[in-house]
């Protein structure tokens, strides 16, 4: 599960942006159309949907994070700037 937070103080359109598995290059995920306001979260699960968090997945069948050391997510705009990475 990948957790996306606006810290800003205005709405986030996060269309087109990129969440990816730095180390491995996969799985990715490209958000479709989501504006997400401030102060709040959305995350993107490995193989299933949650309507509370946003309804997201990579779509993937086996674990995308935890699955190597250290574990790199990186999350891109929809201009391929880097916005944020985390290592796990």
């Amino acid at each position: 599960m990948f957790e996306v937070t606006n810290a800003g103080n205005a709405p986030q359109d996060l269309t087109w942006w990129i969440v990816v598995d730095v180390l491995e290059g996969y799985p990715s995920f490209t958000f479709p159309h989501h504006m997400l306001e401030p102060g709040a979260r959305i995350r993107v699960n490995t193989n299933e949907t949650g309507p509370g968090w946003g309804g997201f997945s990579f779509g993937f069948a086996k674990a995308v994070w935890n699955n190597s050391a250290p574990d790199v997510a990186a999350l891109y705009d929809s201009n391929a700037n880097e916005v944020s990475v985390r290592s796990y």
